[in-house]
This record gives C-alpha cells, structure tokens and sequence, in this order.
C-alpha cells in the first residue's frame, strides 16, 4: 500500500466522500475549559512513561504543593513536549465524552457504518499501558474487539497475543448495538502535535486493531475534518482539528498558563489577567487547592453528582469521578460553594 498523505481539498470540493467539515458544538464554556485542565493533571498523575512522574515520586496521594516543592523550576518544562503529546488523549476522551465538537456523534455514525448496524451509546477511555487508567482499563473491560469480535479486551491483554497487540492503543471508543449484547470496542490513535501522520496509510499498517484517530495537524486552515483513510478492511475514520477552533491549540494554550502556575506559585495572581473567556477561573481554584491531593481535585473540577461515572484507577485505589449530564450528552463541570 502506498504512502499517501491525503490533503485537504480546497472548498469546491468539500462534498467528496472522504471528507466533511464538522460543526463545532460547545454546551458549556466553563465545561470545556475544565476538560483541558482536568487532561492535564491526568496526564502528571496517570501517565507512568513521563520522566517526571509524581505518583512514583511522590505518592499517589501527591498536591501540587508536594510537586512545587521536590522538583526543580525548569523540570516542568522538559515534559512539557511528553504532555502536550500524550496529554492528548486524555483531552480526546474527555472532549468525546461530552459530545464536544459532536465528536461522538460523528464517531457514532462512522462506526455504524463500519459494522453494518446502529449502536445506542459510547464512551471513550484511554486504553495505553503506558497509563495507570489505561493498564486498569486493558484489565478489566469485557468488551468485544471490533477487528475479531471472538476476542474480549480483558482476555486478549492477558495473553499477550504478539498477533494482537493492543497494549499502546491510545484510546478506545466502547459501543453497544443494544443494552442486552456486549459492548464492541473501536481502538484509536490521537497525535497531539503532528496530526498529518494520521492521514497517511503507511501509519496504520501495524494497527490493525485501529479504527480511528483524532489529531493537530497545524498547516490545515480548516476547522474540523473528517477524513476517511483507505485500508484493507475500509477506511479509518480521522478527525483533524486545523488552526481555527482548534481544542488541541486550546490545550497547548491551557499547557502553558499551567506551568507558570507551577513556575510562579499559588500566590503569584498571575491568571486574574488572563482572558476572561479562558480557564481563568479554573486556574483560580486550583492555586485555592494547592494543597488539595491531585485525584480529589480531579474530583472536584469533574463535580461529585451526577449520572455519568467513569473509573481513574491508580496503582493503589479506585476513585470515582463523576459529573452531571447536561444538554447533548454533556458533563458540566462545576464546583460546590463550600468547596471554593
């Protein structure tokens, strides 16, 4: 199979088969900007191939205030690129959970057509070994392989099929055709700093087990693409962001302002003269918690009630993260009085 980069069409030809401009969807600001804060301390506190990593370092039950004071100012920075990456597919689950960008939607209807019949609900997980939740999520899930529906998650893990391999599949998307069948897994793969690899053929040819994959590709002017990558059993479905309303831009942006906070301090002020319309205010609450253990504020920027769970597994504990479903299937985030 050729090496092919498939390149955007100019606007005449945006009605090809593969491809089609999605349309952004946001049901809440303060949601969405928590979704980019929250994948970033996922990533410090799940993320076990970062050199810096605090769980190891500092306890599963590390601060902020705990992270400040052992490592050094500039430590932060030389895993800024690790995060930035990896960071990804935390934010992709969280964005894909809450329908933003009506991510899930498309991805709903993709896979519907990849397996020839309609599927009722979907939610996406980090599905690496590289991640504690990830290792935790390859354990435990039951779900069917889309590619070899004889073959569970959980079973294929253990076994260590060199055949299938998926140990360092970034994410996986779980569906269900019914409530009364077992859920069918979509493994994907995220690129949070050069998308444009997903849209080649050769990247999948040692990913059979892939069905989809979500990425920055930073010369692409368009918005938000779907673009269908030929392979032997279709197409993959690869969703690009481009430079405008771009959530992955957005996320280095978040990145950066975060590591100042870490650089300055909880009593530096810096983010009251950040942009109002940004996450401002969630850089607020966490210098009010700097001391608050990193998975209880992940509990709290995720809110504690509501009807949709989702498991963070630690090396140690289980903790429940839950958030209130609101309009189209989104979490909204927010934070309790007595908390702040």
């Amino acid at each position: 199979m050729s090496d092919t980069v498939l390149t955007p069409p100019s606007p005449p030809l945006i009605a090809e088969a593969n491809l089609s401009i999605l349309t952004p969807l946001i049901s809440n600001s303060f949601s969405y900007w928590g979704a980019h804060i929250v994948s970033i301390l996922l990533c410090l506190d799940q993320h076990t191939y970062l050199t810096y990593y605090p769980p190891r370092d500092l306890g599963e039950a590390w601060s902020l205030h705990d992270y400040r004071g052992y490592y050094r100012t500039d430590d932060f920075a030389q895993i800024r690129n690790s995060i930035q990456n990896w960071g990804t597919q935390y934010l992709i689950a969280e964005l894909v959970n809450s329908n933003s960008f009506n991510l899930k939607s498309t991805l709903l209807n993709e896979f519907q057509e990849m397996i020839g019949k309609p599927l009722t609900e979907a939610t996406c997980y980090v599905s690496g070994r590289d991640s504690s939740m990830g290792f935790s999520f390859l354990q435990t899930c039951r779900a069917r392989l889309f590619a070899d529906q004889r073959r569970r998650i959980s079973s294929t893990f253990a076994s260590g099929h060199k055949s299938i391999d998926i140990r360092f599949r970034d994410v996986c998307i779980v569906t269900y055709p019914n409530i009364n069948r077992d859920g069918i897994a979509f493994f994907g793969e995220t690129e949070g700093n050069h998308g444009e690899k997903l849209l080649r053929e050769s990247f999948w040819l040692d990913k059979p087990h892939s069905s989809f994959g979500i990425g920055l590709h930073k010369k692409s002017e368009q918005s938000i693409q779907l673009v269908r990558v030929p392979c032997d059993k279709g197409f993959i479905s690869v969703i690009i962001f481009g430079t405008q309303n771009n959530a992955i831009i957005d996320f280095h942006t978040c990145l950066r302002q975060f590591e100042l906070l870490v650089r300055e301090g909880p009593t530096s002020k810096f983010w009251m003269d950040l942009d109002p319309n940004g996450p401002r205010e969630l850089l607020g609450f966490i210098a009010s918690k700097w001391r608050t253990p990193v998975k209880t504020l992940i509990e709290l920027l995720h809110g504690t009630s509501g009807t949709h769970t989702d498991l963070l597994r630690s090396n140690t504990s289980l903790i429940h993260v839950a958030g209130s479903t609101g309009q189209n299937g989104s979490r909204n985030l927010y934070i309790p009085d007595l908390l702040v």
